[in-house]
Formats: C-alpha cells, structure tokens, sequence
C-alpha cells in the first residue's frame, strides 16, 4: 500500500469541501508476489447524520480497509443524533481499542443546527503512545510537531485542515512572501467564492499527485514510486443542503463542470 496520502478539507460561508487522492492496495498471493492493484476512495458519507469522514495515513485498521471500517462504526455506532463533536469522539474511542501505531488521521466535517461549519482531527502521530489518538478541535485550536497543543485565541469560524502529503498544501497555505512591501499576502478560503475553493481543493491533490512523476532518487539511480495517486475524490456539502454530493473525476475541469450543473 502506498504510505503517504494527500486529504484536505476546507471550510467556507457556503459549504464544506472534502478531497483526497484514492490510495492504491496491493493484495499479495500465498507466495507474497503482487498480482494486481485496487484504487480506493478515502473519504465516507455518513449515513445517519449530516457529517463526512475522510482520512490520511496507511488506511488499514483492524485489517479492514478505511472506507469499510467507517461504514461499520457509523452502522454500528453512530446514532441520528450525533454530529461532528460525538463522531470525533466515538470514533476516538473506537480507534484506541485497536492499538494502532501508524500514523494516521480522520477529519470529520460537516454543518451544524446553526448553519457553522465543523471541523475535528482525531489522529495518531509519531510522538502518540501505542493507541493513542488525539481529538482536535480545528476551531479552537491545533498540535505542533512535539503534540503540544496551540489553543487559538480567538475561535475560527472556517478552518482549513490537511495532511499526509502535505507539500503544496503548506506551500500555498503557509507561503511567507519574502517582499517586505507585501508581508500579508495569503490565501483566504472564507475570501473565496465556493468555486474558487473547490479549484485549490482539486489543485492541490492533482499536484501532489502529479509532482512526483519526476522526482529521481539519485542514491538508488531510479524514478522514486508514487506516494499519492489513484486520482481525485472530492464530497461536498452546501449549506441548507441535508445531502452530499460526491464528485469524483479526474481533471479539475470535469470536476467544475459537474459540480455547476
């Protein structure tokens, strides 16, 4: 399985946007030789509540794959009357059962009673003990690299979060502009139209994608394998909207396209 992941998700005035490229498997035969390859989405639907989970990070929990173990815990699990904060929660505590070493991570979106989007992480990183996740609440607050936590002073009403394969994200997102005359220049999702913001969405998985096509490991003398890939997923909630409307193509131009339709 491919070991690095690209998931982003934005929230905006008009909606919440969830993308991630679509990992790659590769199941072995009784003599561990790989036969053949299966692309998978990295990003589900609630069913029971009007909320959407997607993930970053190696994707096998329990040896069942992602998708399939959100699909369990929300039938198993979720109730009608949870929302963002008590799927963080329950999912934290389902994952901590498991005790997972990877690193990984789950980012749970979606709207509340009073029309402001909601953002959670619930993750396991490197300075995690075995089975261990943090809920972080992406409003108020976020975790450096040592898992100090950084609460914000003031609450954000429209977080942007991303991880796994982070690289174009952090280079269009925490891009200092060295120019002394133009010190503030940033992206602002909340600035944006809706569009605008699924453009940079599906920018920033195809590049992350796309870059490492040309990527050269000089000390094996060989083009290093892709560690994002399999294409675009991208699910989508609009306020005043109770459905979610998956889009998955590949090229930014198709996704657009459907999406104004």
């Amino acid at each position: 399985m491919r070991r690095v992941t690209s998931t982003i998700t934005i929230t905006h005035p008009e909606g919440v946007i969830l993308g991630a490229d679509k990992y790659i498997t590769y199941p072995m035969d009784p003599s561990r030789q790989v036969f053949k390859y299966i692309v998978r989405d990295k990003i589900y639907e609630t069913k029971k509540t009007n909320a959407g989970i997607s993930f970053w990070g190696l994707g096998d929990y329990a040896e069942t794959e992602g998708v399939n173990f959100l699909k369990e815990f929300d039938e198993n699990t979720l109730t009608k009357d949870d929302f963002v904060d008590e799927i963080a929660s329950k999912l934290k505590e389902k994952l901590e059962t498991l005790e997972i070493r990877m690193r990984c991570g789950f980012h749970i979106a979606g709207y509340s009673e009073s029309s402001k989007p909601k953002l959670r992480h619930v993750f396991h990183e490197t300075w995690h003990g075995k089975g261990e996740f943090t809920n972080e609440d992406c409003n108020k607050e976020l975790h450096d690299s040592l898992g100090n936590k950084i609460s914000y002073r003031y609450a954000k009403d429209f977080p942007v979060l991303f991880n796994g394969d982070n690289f174009i994200a952090n280079a269009l997102f925490n891009f200092r502009n060295l120019d002394e005359t133009r010190p503030y220049i940033r992206i602002l999702p909340r600035k944006l139209s809706f569009e605008e913001c699924l453009e940079v969405v599906a920018l920033i998985i195809s590049t992350s994608i796309n870059r490492l096509d040309y990527y050269f490991d000089v000390s094996k003398y060989k083009k290093i394998e892709p560690d994002v890939g399999g294409g675009i997923s991208i699910l989508v909630i609009s306020k005043g909207k109770p459905r979610w409307i998956q889009i998955k193509y590949e090229s930014i131009h198709e996704i657009l396209h459907k999406y104004r339709v």
